[in-house]
């Protein structure tokens, strides 16, 4: 990956349980354009905090892994 290019692709990755969190958040992928897609609205004020970043050169992008910060 070079490093002066101004914009690279990211994945976020999030670790949490909703059934046991007490963020509020919606799944909301049978209103997504990419309903194959698992897509979770949450709260204004949500934290979470990072837990690790690396490329992946298979896939050709970063990926950024939060956990919900309690």
């Amino acid at each position: 990956e070079s490093s002066d290019q101004p914009f690279a692709p990211v994945l976020f990755e999030l670790s949490l349980n909703l059934e046991e969190s007490p963020v509020i958040a919606a799944d909301i992928r049978h209103f997504s354009r990419y309903s194959e897609e698992d897509e979770i609205l949450f709260d204004m004020g949500s934290v979470f905090s990072l837990d690790r970043t690396f490329y992946d050169d298979e896939a050709r992008l970063w990926i950024i892994r939060l956990r919900l910060a309690t």
